[in-house]
């Protein structure tokens, strides 16, 4: 399976082969250079198939996790995708994120619930539909969203305990929720919000072994804000 997912019949594709380039590489310049490579490939007369929306939403949308002035276009190709009935979900994928890094939480939220999660488990990649999951609700609890955000919160964290280490598909460390409940704890007066990113860190703690997890550096500072609670 490449780094995307696409299906087997259509991996030769160059503007696929482009992004799949792309999609392993640290945000920067070669990888915006790749995703714009395989937006022309499918745009260039006889340089790839120009049909396939798919592809074209999905460079988007990862193009605009580094850039969000990208957004309005891949927003514009998903609908294209969408009403010609092309596979969506990992366009909806990236658009979480790149809406997440936007600080754009409520956008967020829509995409990551238009996300089918049995699309990636059955495909063998539910480390994907977790990560979505998990910035769902982290989009949830930084708009202000709690109880629904801490019960999907607890949900990813009891998924990331109980994953089986034999099992290939290798889950990802919780930074999102880790980061957003930190957020929360820091807040100067008693609140719900306080309450809540203190539950989360309670949680993270009682669940995994933490430098299993994070680096020292964010290890020491998880412990200290829980050491520092007010009592």
């Amino acid at each position: 399976m490449n780094p995307v997912g696409w299906p087997d019949a259509l991996e030769n594709s160059r503007a696929r082969e482009l992004i799949d380039e792309a999609g392993v590489l640290a945000f920067g310049p070669e990888r915006v250079e790749r995703l714009k490579e395989a937006i022309a490939a499918l745009s260039a007369p006889g340089g790839g198939p120009q049909d396939d929306l798919e592809a074209r939403g999905v460079a988007l949308a990862l193009l605009a996790e580094s850039d969000p002035a990208r957004l309005p276009e891949a927003e514009k190709a998903l609908a294209a995708a969408r009403a010609a009935g092309a596979q969506t979900n990992w366009i909806s994928l990236h658009l979480v994120d790149a809406y997440y890094r936007a600080h754009d939480y409520g956008k967020a939220v829509e995409h990551a619930r238009e996300v089918e999660p049995s699309y990636f488990t059955d495909d063998g990649l539910r480390w994907r539909s977790v990560k979505v999951t998990e910035i769902l609700a982290a989009s949830l609890l930084a708009r202000g969203d709690l109880d629904e955000g801490l019960d999907l919160a607890l949900k990813v964290i009891g998924e990331l305990a109980s994953h089986d280490d034999d099992i290939e598909d290798v889950l990802v460390p919780p930074y999102e929720l880790a980061f957003r409940a930190l957020d929360l704890v820091d807040l100067p007066e008693p609140s719900q919000a306080r309450d809540v990113g203190y539950a989360v860190l309670d949680a993270l703690s009682a669940s995994f072994e933490l430098p299993e997890w994070f680096p020292p550096s964010f290890v020491n500072r998880i412990m200290r804000a829980l050491t520092a609670r007010p009592g």
